[in-house]
């Protein structure tokens, strides 16, 4: 993966495009639901598994701004990975499944050829804070960071 945006290295669990977030560095903040609309998405590689990366940025209260990832297992990857890298996601995949958990009334997509900007409307993200690696030892607070959880629609 020469020269893309996103780096999906194997011995690390991040991200880094256009440098604002560095690697080893994600971000930290409370458990918790939060306001969240869709940034941008890139695509890459993880222990040779084609992933997409949902960038969430949070629009309301003391963490606006902050940028989350959510990273779904595909099928295969189309074309050249990077940013808005196109792809193939699992017919009965999570990625499908939150795609219509957001856009329940959309008709039925094909796999290759999902509208992700569609996703680009406001949401609610639910963070938890990842405090074990996948050995079950405790990460050090300074190792800590958050993922998203769950989407669902913003009920306001």
């Amino acid at each position: 993966m020469k020269n893309n945006i996103l780096k999906l290295n194997v011995d690390c669990t991040t991200y880094d495009y256009n440098n604002n977030i560095h690697d080893g560095d994600l971000p930290l903040i409370p458990s918790g639901k939060y306001e969240a609309v869709l940034n941008t998405w890139f695509t890459g590689t993880l222990w040779k598994q084609p992933k997409v990366v949902m960038i969430y940025t949070i629009t309301s209260g003391e963490y606006f701004g902050v940028d989350i990832p959510k990273y779904y297992n595909v099928k295969r990857l189309k074309g050249k990975a990077g940013k808005k890298g196109k792809f193939i996601a699992k017919p009965r995949g999570d990625f499908l499944k939150d795609f219509y958990k957001l856009l329940p009334l959309h008709e039925k997509v094909r796999v290759d050829q999902i509208p992700v900007n569609k996703l680009k409307l406001p949401i609610e993200i639910k963070v938890s804070t990842v405090t074990k690696d996948h050995k079950q030892k405790v990460y050090a607070k300074q190792l800590q960071y958050s993922v998203i959880r769950e989407v669902n629609i913003l009920n306001k």
